[in-house]
């Protein structure tokens, strides 16, 4: 049996577990894909064996891109642990690895953007299709940082918000709110003009207000804390109990104090002097308090998860997930990185709860008043406009100053004037204040007042309909021209651009494009009395505790929509928030610049001992598999300083180090994108540093 004879007779199994994705279903091909622009395809993995029957064929995929874009293609693949022979796309395939429902590692989004820029540029004919496993949700993450770096919209929250159209029937493409996190990191990145190198931090605590309830009739259950850098765990806390009596009195007083902010609270986004409360009721995690020091780089990962035991016999179950966040320690520190962060969601907000993606507009559908009227609209708007605001005289001197102007359009006006005159007949209360002089092409018109109350009130007799418009994006045509459409598309195919404004307009005559993010975020209570500060301390493990900001630390806050699983998870309370407190490495300390180094050091040494286990795993698995156009492979460090020769960048100390060179890659000659600085001071120490002071004056 043939693939596609296969592919039919398994379709309903395949739109099962496509679930919500749009398929292509046309010239006998029923693919998981959809054409996101004109050069952009995501589509999901292209499997072999018995994955083939439920997923896209191996077969079918390549004989559709070789079908309308033979030559013309370059395949990413982003399918963490799977590979496969790139001899089946004619080797025109690019790895970059990605874990399933995770973001990607940061400093891969703007390898991948320059990878798909350069390729699209180097022919007008070329498209690129992008694919992990189900090719939504890590897919959508770099189409759309993609279509960030080359301002398709100039909003972020509108591409994502375009992508998850396009991509599902139900708007359901990038939901993660981590993996929402990274295009909007890129974003801000691209914003600054800044270049991304993960800022090395301390941990200092993490805390929870408002608990979920975890036991049960059968159960009673320990909260606990995990934080990963990548793959490599860093720091575990100890079991903080938090029974069903305690949840009841913790219920208790938030029904009787609802509001959890006071005037001493810290807002992160507006920091001033003297309130530095970061929470007057919190549990959680004080590292200091487990005897160790944690240091972090780059990506990390913090779960929230409970230990079930059974009651009675004591017996432990597996570990519930309740939720888990990733963030970047670049973003930690505003100074850092260019500007406070503030999530994208949040930042941009729908005005009236929905997306001005697609606009609703009245327009006219009485054709006969449209056809008889529409010169009169003209005159008013072109001469009563420009002369409506001035005096008499002033009428005169203005409407003067454009004859050569009108003498230009006289031709096309005297021919109007005995259309004009006629219809006019018909109001001679209007006509009694025009007078049309055809050799001058000018029309005076006297008492204007009266004029346009009489057109609107003719305007009455005009029957409107509301109808769908759907902005155009700013980058559309630089990222594919009048000369690629023609190119890629023959005659008989519509470019998909005809077919997407249609799919956004379904999605919102089905209220599909709306700001439930704000819709929720709002909904939160804040408002009622101040619930009362509990006792000022450092959780370990326990609480309740009013937690006080100490000066040289920084604090990320994340509600319950802003946290993986927890945003579906019922157990977690909407008021739910979740506290990460950093501190900055302090440059003029050199022993805990020592220990910093030391511990993320080994931290790094660990996962790439992981990396390498798991492709050799990997490379035995697919032991037929050519390897050679993944560019990321960690095993293999073919770094080479001299590549950097010509760039700005050539004599930066990082490039010596291994753990930090693999942040750069080649610009263009003519980006104005910069690194952070090498011997970065947070602001929130004290500036005494010899490094800092040269690197500063070296700027001046």
């Amino acid at each position: 049996m043939t693939s596609q004879g296969s592919g039919k007779f398994c379709s309903p199994l395949k739109k099962i577990v496509s679930q919500n994705r749009r398929r292509y279903v046309n010239d006998n091909f029923n693919l998981d894909l959809t054409y996101i622009t004109d050069r952009i395809i995501a589509m999901g993995y292209p499997a072999e064996h018995c994955e083939k029957f439920y997923r896209n064929s191996m077969e079918d995929t390549k004989n559709f891109l070789e079908l309308y874009h033979s030559k013309h293609y370059l395949v990413f693949n982003l399918r963490d642990k799977f590979t496969y022979d790139e001899k089946n796309f004619d080797n025109r395939v690019k790895v970059f690895e990605m874990t399933d429902h995770h973001p990607p590692r940061l400093e891969l989004i703007a390898p991948f953007c320059r990878e798909v820029h350069k390729y699209l540029q180097e022919d007008p004919r070329n498209i690129v299709a992008v694919h992990c496993k189900a090719g939504k949700g890590r897919t959508g993450v770099m189409i759309c940082a993609y279509l960030v770096y080359i301002n398709f919209f100039l909003s972020p929250r509108k591409i994502m918000e375009y992508y998850s159209v396009i991509r599902t029937i139900n708007n359901k493409g990038i939901t993660i709110p981590s993996q929402r996190r990274y295009v909007y990191y890129f974003h801000h990145l691209r914003q600054k003009k800044l270049n991304y190198i993960p800022l090395r931090i301390e941990l200092v605590g993490i805390y929870i207000e408002r608990p979920p309830k975890l036991d049960s009739k059968f159960t009673k259950s320990l909260l606990k804390i995990r934080v990963a850098e990548n793959d490599i765990e860093v720091f575990s806390g100890k079991g903080l109990l938090f029974n069903n009596k305690m949840a009841e009195k913790e219920d208790e007083i938030w029904k009787t104090y609802s509001l959890g902010i006071g005037e001493d609270q810290y807002n992160p986004n507006n920091p001033e002097k003297g309130k530095d409360v970061i929470s007057r009721r919190c549990y959680g995690w004080n590292i200091a308090k487990s005897g160790k020091r944690v240091f972090v780089e780059g990506d990390i990962r913090v779960d929230l998860f409970y230990e079930p035991q059974v009651k009675v016999i004591g017996y432990k179950k597996n570990n519930v997930k309740i939720g888990h966040i990733w963030f970047s320690t670049m973003f930690t520190c505003p100074e850092y990185c260019g500007g406070n962060y503030i999530h994208g969601d949040e930042a941009y907000a729908y005005s009236n709860n929905k997306s001005d993606i697609v606009k609703e507009i009245k327009k006219p559908i009485n054709k006969n008043i449209i056809d008889n009227e529409k010169e009169v609209p003209n005159i008013s708007e072109s001469l009563i406009s420009n002369c409506d605001n001035f005096s008499e005289s002033e009428k005169d001197s203005k409407c003067n100053s454009q004859t050569n102007e009108c003498h230009k359009n006289s031709s096309k006006i005297s021919k109007s004037i005995d259309k004009i005159k006629e219809k006019l007949t018909k109001k001679s209360d209007i006509l009694s204040n025009l007078n049309i002089n055809s050799d001058d092409t000018i029309v005076k018109i006297k008492d204007s007042e009266e004029f346009n109350n009489s057109i609107s009130k003719n305007d009455n007799n005009i029957k409107y309909k509301n109808e769908l418009e759907v902005e155009k994006p700013p980058g559309l045509d630089d990222h594919c021209s009048e000369l690629s459409l023609k190119l890629i598309y023959s005659k008989d195919r519509k470019p998909p651009r005809h077919f997407i404004e249609d799919m956004l307009k379904n999605a919102y005559e089905k209220n599909l494009i709306t700001d439930k993010y704000n819709e929720r975020r709002l909904s939160t209570t804040t408002y009622g009395k101040l619930i009362p500060k509990s006792p000022e301390g450092e959780p370990d493990g326990d609480g309740p505790y009013t937690v006080i900001r100490k000066d040289d630390e920084h604090v990320q806050i994340y509600s319950t929509i802003e946290i993986d699983r927890a945003y579906k998870n019922n157990l977690v309370d909407d008021n739910f928030k979740l506290i990460i407190v950093t501190r900055c490495i302090d440059i003029d300390d050199e022993e805990e610049v020592s220990m910093a180094k030391k511990f993320v050091g080994e931290t790094y040494k660990k996962q790439r001992e992981h990396d390498i286990r798991k492709s050799k795993y990997n490379q035995k698995q697919y032991s037929q598999v050519n390897d050679l156009n993944n560019e990321h492979e960690v095993d293999n460090d073919n770094f080479n300083k001299s590549d950097f020769d010509d760039q700005l960048f050539k004599d930066d100390p990082r490039l010596d180090d291994i753990q930090q060179r693999r942040y750069f890659f080649r610009q263009r000659m003519d980006s104005l994108s910069r690194h952070p600085d090498v011997y970065y001071h947070c602001p929130l120490k004290k500036n005494s540093s010899t490094k800092c002071n040269d690197n500063t004056s070296s700027k001046k």
